[in-house]
């Protein structure tokens, strides 16, 4: 962007006075979002130039960030380096907000230093306790290499700071230990860092990524660690502040900063309602800091008082503006904002303007350009940049445009960008997903189920150190069966041995008995049932492959149009999925695709641009939804996104009558109707297409079986589009490649903000507080309230308390009109509040629905309370997810740790992936089928997943390079310990290398996944990034792995050094000989070079394999 357009923007923010538009930032936000960022930033950026900074205070959280996204925008177009940061606010006594800790401890920090110029937060915030300002300053920790710092010292300040102490960093406010290492993620840095030391002495500092746990490039000479202060430790017993502490205003410094109030009489207010958790004297003393002129109150421009500030001349490049532009300037915006776009920058360029037009992708400024130039529009002053901005600005005085994309293209025919056409839809797996893969490990815990391969289902008893002998040590993994029966399993084996999952109770879990010939006969009945599943999908593939498709017009500047009209910058799975979907249609054979994403991630959309390209080719469309609610939500959003096409979009379901339904009936036959979306009505003999092209199938798992098989018979001859929200774990996705077609949508839209979790007490009037904010800023609730008995009572109560509000119940026992009747009454804003039990649909999309209350939390498991959350925070407005827990009733162990996991984790991270296997392993099961989920629950998730894939590719006659034979070591100077003897050479983990058990059974597990000397490598370098110098049992395994890997990719399946002579076998023959002889390590050697000799030795054998030699 030219220095001088910014320079001009600038000027006409800093030069003129500026009123401000409605009576609250939320206001702002609802009449003119795209331009209150700027109106306000116009202040503060003439405050900064005065050598101020500004201390933003508005009457709510959700108000102060959208206040913050919108000035963080705003601040990116004008190239500013002003620090804006958004203070949380942690509220006292019964609330706790996730990950508002370490959050509001860096924004603190920031303060403290004098680091921020200009700071937003909440009245609550404001006021919520923090550590004295000297307090926080004189607890920073400062590390530096070579100098002397106590390890166990670093640790107990660490704890007394208040953070974590975790096996693995993945958060601000953690830490881990292992041997010489600490890992510690301060709360106002960026990345972790990775503090290395010798004795007491700091021998380096490095940042490492959360995510992979591998250091990151370059060494620190620094790094800070600062107090994450927390209400816990600030409030005794009674919830009474302890005398050093403070509150955000005592970092407020009157002599750089300015204190601004966003409402009058917000403080008043405030403090009437609230007068038993604010502190009086400290109310007082922010009051009194607040200037008369920065006691804001924002208008609108028809509304604003004589005495205000003249207009500054900016307005919104939106049509629902019009009313609010000025008598000189309306006549232009009229002609803007009624897209008549060409003329109007026709004359804007001729009087000189100077045009800006953005997009969020990459691609949009070469789009704009190509749209700019085809309809003649050029000049000097015309830029085109990639900005995200929610709307563009129209500056009448100022002679200034900005315009983005989705207004521009709004209503016209200017295509977004070609389709790809190249799609690689082979099966073969990228090195990248097979690392992915191999990289899931089970997390055994102690005294929980497990399944070894061999033997069957036991319970998981711990690691146990073994000593022999000679005098060597080895660890072995300790699994219970039936009749109190142990094996101990080499933890070199832990391949074989895996969490035991299947969606089940874990009381319903029998286990077998060792030596027993019950688990073989249950792994044979699942191996020969996963067979004939993998053969019925691979025979559907090759019906489809063999059959003759429907030959589609190619018509791309339709499609590019359409695709454009789309108001939402697509995620990359949202492009990437289309795009499998679009090379499907086009390849002239039937398409079978299941296309698996979370509701509100765009499943949808995709659909309808799959059914664009049928009826523009001219096909008709059926879409089968499993209840009338979802089939009237996809009707809407599919009406209103062909609005303005010549194609004639119905619906089937009983809210129609039978008129109207016998109407769609007759008009499918006929041609008169392209997309139809129905129940399982449209699976009726009485529906018949006259040329019926794509079946989009919504939830297919909750059809009935006679659906199914009507379902199935159509996917030999129609292109068919299966769609789920119930999350596919990656490793069936992985087993299953190459045998069912799959897309995934696994990133959330770019707007989409993460659910704050809070923890509350059982209070009434806390929940009529929520229930209240959430109405009055025109969202709605879901309350939780999983007891049928007792939910009608719980109904009255609420009532009675907030007249004011609609509720409705929804519950299982109810009948399925009335059910449906009160969603649907919930989907149209008929209703503030639904309370009900877990009945609510996974497949309703219900943006407007961003607050959730769930009572008992501590009853629910966690992948329930994660499911739950995710009602809600499906829009771009913050969502809020409220743990209510009983005041004084006991709360067992395992119910806090939900509670506790839960809350800390926002997003859907690695450590999540593994507390919500329960729910994926619904997700098989829908995708499966009913027999194959009980084949799940006889074997776990995880064997059927290898025994999938396996006969995948045996039936493929594929033989992938990562299934090699197990290769057996019998190897007279070496033995799989952790601590050697004898003269024997051990090949282990020592526990005092690697002290978490988790960590260590994860190396093994990873150990036995490799399948190239790269990955060997690769292996090394992350074990000494991350738990220091490999020692040398560590060493010797590492070599033991890459002989097993060589020795296996020769097809060889043992390996004996007796005698100092090598026998390496195929079965019972083929020992390999060179030059007709066996060969032979050096007996004199030392056992270490005998080793390195052997690897030789198993090298040129691979060598002389691969060359055709024996």
């Amino acid at each position: 962007m030219s220095r001088a357009i910014l320079e001009k923007i600038e000027k006409k923010l800093l030069d003129r006075d500026f009123f401000f538009t409605p009576a609250s930032v939320r206001a702002v936000s609802a009449v003119d979002e795209s331009v209150a960022g700027a109106v306000l930033l116009s202040w503060i950026a003439r405050l900064i130039a005065r050598g101020k900074k500004a201390f933003i205070v508005l009457p709510r959280l959700d108000n102060a960030e959208e206040l913050y996204r919108q000035l963080i925008l705003w601040r990116d177009i004008l190239q500013q380096s002003w620090r804006i940061e958004l203070l949380n606010e942690i509220q006292r006594g019964r609330f706790y907000i996730a990950g508002s800790e370490s959050g509001r401890a860096r924004v603190l920090t920031l303060l403290s230093r004098g680091q921020c110029d200009i700071l937003i937060t909440s009245l609550a915030g404001a006021l919520a306790p923090a550590p004295a300002v000297e307090v926080l300053r004189n607890s920073e920790i400062v590390l530096k290499p070579a100098e002397e710092y106590s390890f166990s010292g670093l640790i107990e300040k660490l704890i007394e700071l208040d953070y974590d102490d975790e096996y693995e960093v993945s958060s601000p406010g953690e830490f881990s230990r292992r041997g010489g290492i600490i890992d510690v993620f301060s709360a106002d840095s960026e990345y972790p860092a990775r503090i290395e030391f010798f004795g007491d002495e700091i021998e380096s500092i490095r940042h490492f990524d959360p995510a992979t746990q591998r250091s990151l490039p370059g060494a620190l000479d620094c790094y800070r660690i600062i107090n994450r202060c927390t209400i816990q430790t600030l409030t005794d017993e009674d919830g009474a502040a302890y005398e050093n502490t403070a509150a955000a205003l005592d970092y407020f410094d009157s002599g750089t900063m300015e204190l601004w109030e966003l409402y009058p009489g917000l403080f008043d207010e405030y403090f009437r309602k609230f007068d038993n958790t604010v502190n009086y004297d400290l109310y007082h003393k922010f009051a009194a800091s607040i200037a008369p002129a920065n006691r804001l109150r924002l208008y609108s421009s028809s509304e604003a008082p004589a005495e205000a500030a003249p207009p500054c001349g900016i307005y919104p490049a939106t049509a629902h503006l019009i009313d609010d532009l000025p008598e000189g300037a309306a006549d232009r915006g009229r002609e803007l904002l009624a897209s008549q776009w060409v003329t109007q920058f026709q004359q804007w360029i001729g009087f000189n303007y100077h045009i800006i037009a953005c997009g969020s992708t990459e691609e949009s400024p070469a789009r704009l350009q190509e749209y700019f130039a085809a309809n003649g529009l050029n000049g000097e002053n015309i830029r085109f940049v990639q900005l995200n901005i929610p709307g563009g600005i129209f500056d009448a005085v100022g002679e200034l445009i900005l315009v983005t994309e989705n207004e521009l293209f709004a209503g016209s025919n200017c295509a977004r960008g070609q389709i790809k056409k190249s799609v690689n839809t082979s099966s073969t797996l990228s090195d990248q997903d097979l690392r992915l893969e191999n990289a899931v490990i089970s997390d055994l815990e102690v005294g929980h189920h497990a399944v070894h391969a061999a033997h069957g289902i036991a319970i998981y008893r711990g690691l146990k150190l073994e000593e022999s002998s000679d005098g060597s040590c080895r660890e072995v993994m300790v699994l219970e069966y039936a009749n109190n029966a142990i094996l101990q399993v080499p933890v070199h084996q832990a391949a074989s041995v895996s969490s035991y999952i299947a969606g089940g109770r874990a009381s319903s879990v029998k286990l077998h008995r060792l030596g027993g010939v019950k688990w073989a006969k249950d792994k044979q009945a699942t191996t020969e049932a996963v067979h004939q599943y993998a053969a019925e999908m691979l025979r559907l593939q090759a019906v489809r492959a063999s059959a003759a498709g429907l030959t589609l017009p190619v018509n791309e500047l339709a499609m590019q149009e359409f695709i454009a009209r789309f108001k939402f910058a697509d995620t990359p799975d949202q492009q990437r999925s289309f795009e499998e979907i679009a090379s499907d249609l086009d390849s002239g054979k039937p398409m079978d695709r299941l296309l698996c994403g979370d509701v509100g991630y765009g499943k949808t959309e995709i659909a309808m641009r799959a059914a664009f390209k049928m009826v523009e080719a001219g096909f008709q469309v059926a879409m089968i939804a499993p209840t009338t609610v979802l089939a009237q939500q996809h009707y809407m959003s599919f009406l209103e996104r062909f609005t303005g096409y010549p194609y004639t979009v119905e619906v089937l379901s009983r809210f129609r009558s039978n008129a109207e339904q016998q109407s769609v009936v007759s008009r499918l036959a006929s041609g008169g109707v392209d997309i139809v979306i129905g129940t399982h009505r449209l699976a009726s003999d009485d529906i018949n297409f006259k040329n019926l092209g794509l079946v989009i199938i919504d939830e297919e798992q909750r059809f009935g079986v006679k659906i199914k098989d009507k379902l199935l018979r159509m996917r030999a001859s129609v292109n068919v589009l299966a769609m789920s929200a119930t999350p596919i774990p990656r490793t069936l996705y992985l087993s299953m490649a190459g045998a069912r077609q799959l897309s995934t949508i696994m990133t959330a839209p770019i707007e989409r903000l993460p659910v704050k979790t809070i923890v509350m007490r059982e209070d009434d009037s806390a929940i009529a507080k929520a229930i209240t904010e959430e109405v009055s800023r025109g969202g709605q609730v879901y309350i939780l309230h999983n007891r049928v008995r007792t939910i009608k009572d719980r109904f009255k109560k609420l009532s009675a308390m907030l007249p004011e509000v609609s509720f409705g119940i929804a519950h299982g026992q109810m009948a399925e009109e009335e059910l449906e009747d009160v969603m649907r009454k919930f989907i149209d804003r008929q209703l503030d509040v639904l309370l009900c039990t877990t009945i609510i649909e996974s497949g309703l999309d219900m943006p407007n629905a961003n607050t959730i209350i769930i009572e008992r939390a501590d009853r629910f498991g966690l992948a329930e309370l994660y499911q739950l959350r995710g009602r809600v925070g499906r829009w771009k407005r913050q969502a809020y997810a409220y743990l209510v827990i009983p005041e004084q009733c006991y709360i067992s162990a395992d119910g806090r740790k939900r509670i506790a996991a839960i809350r800390r984790c926002s997003t859907l991270g690695s450590g999540m992936r593994l507390a919500l296997r329960d729910l994926e392993i619904r997700g098989a099961g829908n995708l499966l089928g009913s027999e194959q989920s009980g084949h799940i629950s006889t074997v776990g998730f995880e064997l059927y997943c290898q025994l999938l894939k396996q006969e995948i590719a045996l039936l493929k006659n594929n033989k992938l390079r990562e299934w090699l034979p197990d290769v057996d070591l019998n190897i007279e100077f070496i033995r799989y310990a952790c601590r050697g003897g004898n003269g024997v050479l051990a090949a282990g983990i020592p526990p005092e290398y690697i002290n978490s058990e988790h960590h260590r059974l994860a190396v093994y597990r990873q150990l036995s996944h490799l399948t190239g000397e790269e990955d060997i490598a690769d292996c090394r370098l992350e074990l000494s990034d991350r738990f220091g110098k490999l020692p040398v049992e560590v060493e010797n395994l590492l070599v033991l792995s890459q002989i097993k890997i060589l020795a296996g990719k020769a097809r060889y399946t043992s390996l004996s050094v007796v005698n100092n002579k090598v026998l390496l076998r195929r079965g019972q023959s083929c020992t390999y000989r060179s030059n007709g002889k066996l060969p032979t390590v050096n007996g004199n050697a030392s056992a270490a070079v005998r080793l390195q000799e052997l690897l030789r030795i198993v090298r040129l054998a691979v060598l002389e394999e691969l060359q055709g030699g024996k």
